[in-house]
Parts: C-alpha cells; sequence; structure tokens
C-alpha cells in the first residue's frame, strides 16, 4: 500500500501557494495596465515578473530538507527546509533534476548512494543503485495480495538519522522485489521551462523574447 509521504505533500502545497500568489501577481499587473496582446502593453513587466516567479521557484526546487528543519545540510546560498520523510528517494529536488542545470534530468554522479546514509540514516543502498547509474524511482506492480500497485515505493527512510530520534520505519524488500520481477524504474524527466513555457501568456512570450537566466 503506497504511503502518505507529508514532508512531499507540504513541499508540493508550499509551491501551489507560491505559484497561485506570484501569478495573481502577474495578473493584477496586466489588468492595471492594458492587454497582453496589445501592441501598447509594456511587455517588459511580463518579463520582469516572470522572473521573480522564476527566480523563486527555482530556489524552492532546490532547497535541500531534513526532517525537522535543524539540520542544515544545505551549501552556502540554498535553502534548509524541513518535512523529509519518512520515506524518500532525495532531500532536494534538484538533487535529481541536475543536468544540465537545475530542472533537468539526472546527474553524473547518482547522489541516491550517499543520501541512503547521510546524517547517520541506516539505510541499505538499493542494487539498482550505484554511483556511475541512473537516478532512479522504484514502482512496485502489484501488490502482495497480487492485486494492482503501480505506486512510488521510495528507496530510503529516516530510521536512524539524527533528526529522527526513536524512528524504526524500515526499507521496502527490493531485493525480494526484483526477484519476482516486480519493480519498475523511471529516471528524473526534463522540467526545464515546462511550467514556465504553460502559464505564461503566448503573446508575452513573444514580444519579450528575452532568454530566462538559469
Amino acid at each position: 500500500m503506497q504511503q502518505f509521504r507529508f514532508g512531499q505533500l507540504a513541499r508540493v502545497s508550499a509551491m501551489a501557494t507560491l505559484t497561485t500568489g506570484l501569478f495573481g501577481l502577474l495578473g493584477t499587473v496586466a489588468a492595471q495596465n492594458v492587454a497582453a496582446d496589445s501592441p501598447a502593453s509594456p511587455p517588459h513587466r511580463w518579463a520582469f515578473y516572470g522572473q521573480q516567479l522564476f527566480s523563486a521557484a527555482r530556489r524552492r526546487f532546490q532547497e535541500i530538507d531534513s526532517v525537522s528543519g535543524n539540520l542544515n545540510d544545505a551549501p552556502p546560498g540554498i535553502l534548509s527546509g524541513s518535512g523529509l520523510g519518512p520515506r524518500f528517494n532525495m532531500n532536494s529536488c534538484s538533487g535529481c533534476h541536475a543536468q544540465p542545470a537545475v530542472g533537468g534530468t539526472n546527474p553524473r554522479t547518482d547522489p541516491q548512494v550517499a543520501m541512503a546514509t547521510l546524517d547517520r540514516a541506516k539505510n541499505g543502498v538499493p542494487s539498482f543503485i550505484t554511483t556511475t547509474g541512473a537516478v532512479r524511482e522504484a514502482r512496485f506492480v502489484r501488490n502482495l495480495d497480487g492485486t494492482p500497485d503501480g505506486g512510488v515505493h521510495d528507496l530510503f527512510v529516516i530510521s536512524g538519522r539524527t533528526d529522527a530520534p526513536g524512528c524504526t520505519i524500515t526499507q521496502p524488500d527490493f531485493a525480494a522485489a526484483l526477484a519476482q520481477n516486480n519493480v519498475i524504474f523511471r529516471i528524473p524527466t526534463l522540467s526545464l521551462g515546462s511550467v514556465w513555457s504553460k502559464t505564461c501568456p503566448i503573446a508575452a512570450s513573444r514580444s519579450t523574447r528575452r532568454p530566462m537566466v538559469l
């Protein structure tokens, strides 16, 4: 049965709130001036607020989370957050979506290997995760009773971490699932510009013709 991951749900909720608020601001700017597709519209306003949205979302995408937020595993200039676990694949979105830039696909070196024991966690590294291999998310094809599953089964748990005292949750049995041909994989997909291209008004994007700076 698929587990609820409250930390990830909290991050998704935060991103949704941020996006809604900033696009509300974009709409207000457009309403107070003229239509975005009007020859008289100031396209630089769309570019400015669009860049603010892009930058804020990028910072959140790079945030590195711990369980309670009391640990700081983030390098200088990167946000620290809370809500990791109890099951997880990585402690940051950009940890997996990193190549060729933030928002891309998996990096050259798989960070999930080091993630297994970060902050004294006691996770084993599944056989399909290697330093030079692809970042992977695992899904089980069937439940134990034979009914369809298809849900993501996170690789790691917070048990043993210094910020999760008393937690005894265990990892899924990936070795048994592999032996039963009951695991399928997915690698990180490119997310560069996907939200921007779908939400920015076409007329505004055509009129500015100014690339977003990563």
